[in-house]
């Protein structure tokens, strides 16, 4: 076939440049939990002009918004930050101990925001949000870097698409 150049940009999935990328908590995560909480107070609301509303259920409703008040706020303030950095073949997170490489899992790709995990032998898993908005420049090279391992770790159930498909990311 055709070995011309490559048009600019088009790095194929399985060259995945180093990349750095620090990881600051989720504005994403922090918003939802933010709606999440109006949606619960606004639903307390509709509850107590609409109904009658005994002592015990007033405060039942108190309560359970108060405790998606401190859902939402425990969520923000212990989201993981640190560096997450990508070798061109291994993984590691600057909040492990041990300097270690690590196993990073795509869970969610909603191309501007990721949901991964990342985990050392005999640990538990970090859940990490990662998003566009906190270092466009190292970005795409992140993206590519994740999608690339994901596939080389599930490439055994697309052993029958053609490479020219699977490298469309």
């Amino acid at each position: 076939g055709f070995k011309g150049p490559r048009p600019f940009g088009s790095t194929p999935m399985h060259h995945a440049p180093a990349v750095h990328y620090l990881v600051v908590p989720s504005r994403w995560v922090s918003r939802l939990m933010g709606a999440l909480w109006l949606l619960g107070c606004g639903a307390m609301v509709v509850f107590f002009t609409t109904q009658v509303v005994t002592l015990p259920i007033g405060m039942a409703w108190g309560a359970a918004v108060l405790m998606g008040a401190a859902l939402a706020w425990h969520t923000g303030r212990s989201t993981p930050s640190g560096g997450l950095h990508w070798d061109g073949a291994t993984w590691h997170w600057s909040g492990f101990s041990d300097p270690l490489p690590c196993r990073l899992v795509l869970k969610i790709d909603w191309q501007q925001c990721l949901l991964v995990t990342v985990q050392q032998p005999a640990s538990r898993p970090i859940w990490l949000w990662l998003e566009l908005q906190n270092d466009r420049q190292a970005w795409l090279a992140l993206r590519r870097a994740v999608v690339r391992a994901h596939r080389a770790a599930t490439s055994h159930t697309h052993v029958d698409i053609p490479d020219a498909v699977q490298e469309q990311a």
